[in-house]
């Protein structure tokens, strides 16, 4: 199972704000789960990001 970083350890890792990271999912730049109203960013985003990639 793929490991999920809760939105704001995700935010804190880039160093981006929690909204930031919000809007980065509102607006489709990243992909995320919301389980019971809360939102997790799975590994491989974090890695694309990392990696530069846009898929």
């Amino acid at each position: 199972m793929e490991k999920l970083y809760k939105l704001s350890e995700f935010a804190r890792i880039i160093g981006v704000s929690r909204s930031g990271v919000l809007k980065w999912i509102r607006t489709g730049r990243i992909r995320a789960i919301n389980i019971h109203g809360r939102w997790y960013i799975p590994e491989s985003e974090y890695k694309r990001l990392v990696e530069g990639g846009s898929n």
